[in-house]
């Protein structure tokens, strides 16, 4: 008899035995991540929403959408999509992108936010895919 595997969406559900996953999935990302710890996680909890997609109850895969309170309007940044390597390709990048930009509605920003290295091809067509167009501006960024 062949396993069933479950899929499931979560919001801001990562506990201590997800924080390894977490660090695996940001190092995907960029690799000079630096580790995150549980509070680190926290954190970001507490003033945004973590999505979290996970099979058969392991992480793999999340976003961040973080709410920004703007003098024009409210809208939110959505910050680090990933999904596991291995599960790329198999429209969960979508379904955690969904999640993120339904829950944007529901809290009321009138629009979100992202950026996406020009070298991820794929996830850049998701992208535009779902509606996401890219803003005639310069970013601009300064480390500290």
């Amino acid at each position: 008899m062949l396993k069933k595997t479950k899929i499931t969406i979560g919001e801001n559900d990562i506990k201590q035995k997800d924080v390894d996953m977490v660090n695996v999935l940001m190092k995907q990302l960029n690799s000079e991540t630096k580790t995150a710890s549980l509070k680190d996680v926290k954190a970001v909890m507490k003033s945004g929403t973590i999505v979290t997609l996970r099979k058969d109850g392991i992480l793999i895969g999340m976003g961040t959408l973080i709410p920004i309170r703007k003098l024009f309007a409210f809208c939110g940044n959505i910050e680090d999509l990933v999904v596991e390597e291995k599960y790329r390709g198999r429209g969960l990048g979508k379904k955690i992108l969904q999640t993120m930009i339904k829950k944007s509605k529901k809290l009321g920003m009138k629009f979100v936010n992202f950026t996406s290295n020009p070298k991820r091809k794929k996830a850049n067509e998701l992208y535009a895919t779902i509606g996401f167009k890219p803003w005639k501006t310069n970013l601009y960024g300064r480390k500290n």
